[in-house]
């Protein structure tokens, strides 16, 4: 027996929450998705940020079993 799903993007975001935790370190933390919102595993998120005083923008990527990502400025 042979079962394909069909995968594809998630139908909505991830409420996010963004935590200071001191002067140089933000806490970022988001909610799963529902099943029927995640249409299939989730398996990485992203975290894209910049520096008020940069264009340059930063990606981290963190494995989808996680829900929250610290940010150092340092």
């Amino acid at each position: 027996m042979r079962i394909l799903f069909r995968v594809s993007e998630p139908t909505a975001a991830p409420s996010v929450t963004v935590t200071p935790l001191g002067s140089s370190s933000l806490k970022v933390e988001w909610e799963p998705l529902e099943s029927h919102q995640a249409r299939g595993v989730i398996t990485q998120y992203q975290v894209v940020y910049r520096k008020a005083s940069s264009s340059y923008e930063t990606t981290h990527n963190v494995p989808g079993n996680r829900h929250e990502y610290i940010i150092n400025s340092t």
